[in-house]
């Protein structure tokens, strides 16, 4: 046996053994194609569904976390759904938690990641082939959800925090909300302008390289050709759209964008959750503690809006 069939004999055991044990024991690792994840099975019940967790942009692993913020909001939202009778998987990106050392930055692309997801949810049609399988997918995790539903027909689609406009005008209107001197902002949106055109910028100042690194260009250009209201018009499934009134990244007005293209989906809006599910002030500045605290609990008004949703289908 070569090395390579040993590796996936392996990987598809290790899959194997976890699934046929799954009751010893609520969660369960997940491996496929070298990329991790947690399944969360609910206990002493039948499932009444699988729902795939799509993270937000940026290096956010399984839990919800990331260098810069430490909000458990995915493992939170995987366990409730878990206590009400759903299987969640949970996963980290290419590049993020068990995978982070494994994966070039420069190697990582919208399309690359793009086709994880949808290795993931072949993963869960294979081993739960007659239990309807959901998508969720947080902020720009939503527009994954939203390609993947096009094709793939999952049994129906949760967008949390969803952009509903192109990546650039979103970035154009939160860098406007930040304290660049007017010439700073000018060179930005010349930036973005250019990656609207795909056509990438070189020396771009060390100052602004957590934007717009090399790597960070290319992905932009791809993210920004796609439109995720002309996108979630083409989708035929059920979907379910919640936006959070007190989102400062994502606020509601791309809900509103998004329910008045595609209206046979449905909308709600949770008035006080911000970008991370929580709870929180409107105002930006004293909501930002949120992005750092594990303990606080998701918005008591996120998991019954989603097993609503899920209960009428």
């Amino acid at each position: 046996m070569t090395a390579v069939l040993r590796h996936c004999f392996t990987a598809l055991l290790i899959i194997f053994i976890s699934l046929q044990t799954a009751a010893a024991g609520k969660n369960i690792p997940a491996e496929i194609n070298g990329l991790n994840g947690t399944l969360t099975l609910p206990e002493n019940s039948t499932p009444k569904g699988v729902i795939l967790f799509i993270d937000g942009s940026g290096p956010v692993d399984r839990d919800g976390n990331s260098p810069g913020s430490q909000t458990g909001n995915l493992r939170m939202l995987g366990d409730a759904l878990s206590d009400a009778g759903y299987i969640t998987l949970r996963t980290d990106k290419a590049g993020t938690g068990a995978g982070a050392a494994t994966v070039n930055p420069a190697d990582i692309t919208f399309a690359g990641y793009l086709r994880d997801y949808q290795a993931w949810f072949g993963f869960l049609q294979k081993h739960y082939p007659d239990t309807p399988v959901y998508l969720l997918g947080h902020s720009e995790g939503a527009l994954f959800a939203t390609l993947m539903a096009q094709q793939h027909k999952p049994a129906g689609i949760i967008l949390v925090s969803p952009a509903g406009y192109t990546i650039d005008i979103i970035l154009k209107k939160q860098m406007r909300a930040q304290p660049f001197p007017p010439e700073a902002l000018a060179y930005i949106n010349d930036v973005i302008d250019r990656l609207k055109a795909e056509k990438t910028t070189e020396n771009v100042p060390p100052s602004l390289n957590i934007l717009f690194a090399p790597e960070l260009q290319r992905y932009f250009m791809e993210w920004m050709q796609y439109d995720p209201a002309e996108e979630l018009a083409k989708v035929t499934v059920p979907g379910l759209i919640i936006q959070g009134g007190h989102d400062c990244q994502i606020p509601p007005e791309n809900g509103e964008r998004l329910i008045r293209t595609a209206p046979d989906n449905q909308y709600a809006e949770i008035a006080t959750m911000n970008h991370v599910l929580k709870a929180t002030p409107a105002d930006c500045a004293a909501a930002i503690g949120s992005y750092n605290n594990p303990a606080l609990a998701l918005h008591p008004e996120l998991v019954p809006a989603i097993t609503r949703f899920l209960s009428a289908r």
